[in-house]
């Protein structure tokens, strides 16, 4: 029993001593380290690199030829790889992860060198030039084996059905035997055979194929058939040809060669190694199978041939953006390792093209802008001001690096910052998006920022430089190394904050400014520098080149206006200087808003303004004109301004009755605008426009008298008895005022008789009595003569008693303006004629109902809509405009889109529909 015990301690020992020494012979000559699939798999750390960037001045004009010579480009150092070394003393090739001796594959470094020197005793000489497995899909055939009669070991030629069975499963041919996924085999059969069951290729149906004997070849053609030179790792040089494989790339600007053993090149994701294995054909052009970070060593054959097929054709063609990443990634270790300055205008030039080709994938986007930022501040050493443009900031986490350098550059100095810096700030800020009116109208966005911001700060924005220090980080997209720029001693911008605040409001003041410009231009890009275009930006654009048009039709409403305060104009006239299409009959409600959009730009008001009031137009009537800051806005729905446009209508009413019009009636009608003392200037000036026009279109007061005369009596009493009380308001009755109510009774159908027993009983209502003749005292010789009462030249009004009037009048004014109002109602056409309601809420049932057609239809072409349109008496642009802007309001977005045919997107459609059967 001892014995047996002793036994198998003795084993126990020795199996335990056998596995270290295994142990140690396995980490003397352990192979090199794999190359990663991803990036938690990285057996390298991340190199960190410091690269200097001397501030040289501040020149905004200095162009990039005045550039400092750049230093030549020094080759890093790397450290001899003894494992290369011994590899190449014994002619070992590293194919597919494994060791390959004369076709044999080894998974460890030290069983391939034994194997080597085994074959060296029995006389087979080692080979000492470093050979590998061929990656060339189809074999040379000077390196195909035949079947001789003497067993010679001579180069033969081979069939051709062997060539093609070798390419269809990717079998190699190397040393006398065959390769199929690093392990060498003694026939074809055998290799097919493998590469079928481990997925390579296709499988081999066809019998196995006798081989024949052929002359062998002479030797000048075994010269030219031997493998080419081992090519070292490195750059290939932009217009330098390279054979790789079955793909001659005639563009280099790549880096190529064998990695051999070399840890720095094995883990170069951008070298194309010659010895990797390329399919004939590349049937992976999106690169499915490639991962996040790709290397060109970890690409399958089919990837690496659709890699080199892209290179081929000079980088054009539309494959994976995978494939441009692996291109990119040799660009960026070519300019920031290497140092290759010298090349940096090529290197860019290249980059900006692939971004252009290439950037509609957000993520080489952003890499490549950030390689193009860095990528100048180490080609030039003049800091420049970033050229403008409404991509600037992107989105980004920080401040770009070429803004941070300006802008700190500025301060270094202590320059205050212009228009165009402060521009720059606020663009590149982190949280700053522009919105659809920033980015489509860009120019006109920086134009109106200057403008106003030079308005602000005419002597430019004074910022305090922060304590904070610039300094910039530059991480390669392939992970293998970050860059610090050494941008020199300027302070940070990133570390200010007081000032933004003022910068983000006015950029966005300057976007909501846009708006109606840019919606414009969404319909009609090519409506810029047309009127329609310059009536629709701000007032401070109407000076520069794009309110060219509308300056022009301002000098010449400015000539028609001239010194005249108030001007008619006919409604054919105003059309054809605005450019809008002649009206026949009643003028729209769309158009006639559009009117007052139009002559606001110009800082012109008229009347009638159908936003302030329901007074219609007609193809032939006319409207006046006068200068209002802004078109004059008011509140029309004030009881003050109702009651006095209310007087001044029952006032023009009775100075037209008897078709004429005296200077005593217009002076009674501008009095009584006048002593609104609670109205404000440009209230008072549009109820004079007002007025103005209504004694200016006779036809339509002689019917509102019509239409007056036939109210029932109590109503026409009540009218007559506020045009009373509006004579007996200054305590003083004139001839012309006495007048002015005969007109209005006779008018009204009511006795003339009541105008005089109205007035006598006047004063009993009254708070004082009338003055007729002021009284005198009695001489006292006699009874003095009195003297002739003094007519005053000027009317006076009483605000108390004026005050009492308007609420007399309350009443009247709507009835009032339902005469009006009813005369000029637009008549719909017979498709709306039974619409009692508008199909959509906000919009009237013209609008609802062409809409309603657009939807119902799931789109309709121009032609269809523009019949519609004018079948409801709408311009079919204003009837776009008017829809979209009600859109806005309530989706904040346009619900009609297209040029040649207008279609509504789905989701709006369907909230229209809902809309539609809620309502």
């Amino acid at each position: 029993m001892a014995l047996i015990i002793i036994c198998v301690l003795v084993v126990v020992i020795w199996l335990a001593l056998n596995a270290q020494a295994q142990k140690r012979k396995r980490t003397a000559a352990s192979p090199p380290p794999r190359v990663p699939l991803y990036d938690d798999e990285l057996v390298f750390p991340t190199r960190h690199i410091r690269l200097e960037l001397p501030l040289v001045r501040l020149d905004a004009k200095t162009s990039p030829s005045s550039d400092p010579p750049m230093p030549a480009p020094t080759a890093p150092d790397v450290a001899p790889d003894p494992r290369g070394e011994l590899m190449n003393a014994h002619g070992i090739a590293l194919t597919g992860g494994r060791y390959v001796v004369k076709g044999y594959g080894f998974s460890e470094l030290a069983q391939a060198v034994n194997y080597a020197r085994r074959l060296a005793a029995h006389g087979e000489a080692e080979p000492r030039g470093g050979a590998s497995v061929s990656a060339v899909a189809t074999p040379s055939l000077a390196s195909l084996p035949v079947a001789t009669a003497s067993a010679s070991r001579a180069s033969i030629l081979a069939p051709s059905p062997h060539a093609t069975r070798m390419a269809d499963h990717g079998v190699t041919y190397h040393d006398g035997r065959y390769v199929a996924g690093a392990y060498g085999f003694s026939t074809l059969d055998q290799a097919v055979a493998f590469a079928s069951r481990k997925g390579e290729g296709r499988p081999d149906p066809s019998p196995p194929v006798e081989t024949r004997t052929v002359a062998p070849m002479p030797a000048r053609s075994q010269a030219l058939a031997a493998a080419p030179a081992r090519l070292s790792p490195g750059w290939i040089a932009a217009g330098d040809g390279l054979q790789i494989g079955p793909v001659r790339v005639p563009g280099g600007m790549i880096y190529a060669g064998h990695a051999g053993a070399s840890a720095e090149w094995l883990n170069e994701r951008s070298l194309v190694d010659p010895s990797l294995q390329v399919s004939l054909s590349g049937t992976d052009p999106l690169g499915s199978s490639l991962p996040y970070w790709p290397s060109y060593r970890d690409l399958t054959s089919n990837a690496r041939r659709s890699y080199l097929d892209w290179l081929a054709a000079g980088r054009v063609d539309p494959v994976g953006v995978g494939y441009v990443f692996l291109f990119f990634y040799g660009l960026e270790r070519r300019l920031f390792i290497d140092k290759a300055f010298k090349e940096a205008e090529s290197i860019i030039a290249e980059v900006a093209r692939l971004r252009v080709a290439y950037g509609d994938n957000y993520s080489f986007d952003g890499y490549a802008r950030r390689f193009l930022e860095a990528a100048e501040l180490v080609r030039s050493g003049v800091v420049e001001r970033p050229i403008l443009s409404p991509r600037m900031g992107n989105g980004e986490f920080e401040i770009p690096l070429p803004a941070r350098r300006y802008l700190g550059a500025r301060l270094a100095e202590q320059l205050p910052f212009d228009a165009d810096d402060c521009l720059v700030w606020a663009l590149c800020l982190p949280d700053t998006y522009l919105r659809t009116p920033g980015s489509r109208c860009f120019e006109e966005l920086a134009v109106l920022w200057r403008l106003r911001f030079d308005r602000r700060h005419p002597e430019g924005l004074k910022v305090r430089a922060p304590k904070r220090r610039l300094t910039g980080q530059y991480r390669s997209a392939s992970s293998a190394f970050e860059l610090t720029l050494d941008l020199g001693d300027l302070p940070d911008i990133a570390a200010i904050a007081a000032p933004l605040s003022g910068l983000r409001d006015l950029l966005s003041e300057c976007q909501t400014d846009l708006e109606a410009y840019s919606r414009l231009l969404g319909r009609k890009p090519e409506a810029r520098g047309t009127l329609e275009a310059a009536l629709c930006l701000p007032d401070d654009l109407i000076e520069t080149d794009w309110g060219l048009s509308a300056r022009a039709l301002k000098a010449e409403f400015d000539a028609i206006i001239g010194d005249q305060t108030i001007v008619p104009m006919a409604v054919t006239r105003l059309c054809d200087l605005i450019g809008m299409d002649q009206v026949e009959g009643k003028v729209p409600v769309g158009i006639h808003r559009q009117f007052g959009v139009v002559v606001d730009r110009l800082q012109i008001a008229f009347e009638p303004d159908r936003r302030y009031g329901d007074a219609g137009l007609t193809s032939d009537s006319q409207v006046v004109l006068y200068r209002a800051a802004g078109g004059g806005p008011i509140d029309c729905e004030q009881p003050a301004y109702r009651s006095v446009r209310t007087m001044a209508e029952i006032s023009a009413i009775a100075a037209i009755s008897d078709g004429e019009v005296v200077s005593a009636e217009l002076d009674q009608i501008e009095a009584v605008i006048r002593a609104a003392t609670d109205l404000r200037p440009e209230e008072r000036t549009r109820l004079s426009a007002y007025a103005m026009w209504l004694l200016q279109d006779r036809p339509r007061q002689l019917a509102a008298i019509t239409k007056l005369s036939k109210l029932p009596v109590p109503l026409r009493t009540e009218a007559a008895r506020a045009a009373v009380a509006s004579v007996l308001s200054d305590g003083r009755v004139q001839p012309a005022e006495i007048r002015f109510l005969e007109k209005l009774y006779r008018a009204l159908g009511l006795p003339q008789d009541e105008v005089y027993a109205t007035l006598h009983r006047g004063p009993a209502s009254r708070d004082e009595p009338v003055t007729v003749a002021e009284a005198a005292p009695a001489a006292k010789d006699g009874v003095a003569i009195p003297q002739e009462p003094v007519v005053p030249t000027t009317v006076q009004i009483d605000p108390a008693r004026l005050a009492r009037l308007r609420l007399e009048t309350a009443e009247v004014s709507s009835l009032l303006a339902g005469i009006f109002a009813e005369e000029e109602a637009p008549v719909a056409p017979p498709a709306v004629a039974e619409t009692t309601s508008a199909r959509f809420e906000g919009l009237d049932v013209a609008h609802s109902e062409l809409l309603g057609a657009v939807v119902d239809a799931c789109g309709l072409d121009r032609a269809t809509f523009d019949t519609r349109a004018k079948a409801l008496k709408l311009l079919p642009d204003g009837a776009i405009e008017t829809i979209n802007d009600w859109a806005f309001d309530r989706f904040d977005e346009p619900v009609l889109e297209g040029d040649d045919d207008l279609t509504c997107p789905e989701p709006l459609r369907l909230q229209l529909l809902a809309l539609d059967l809620a309502a």
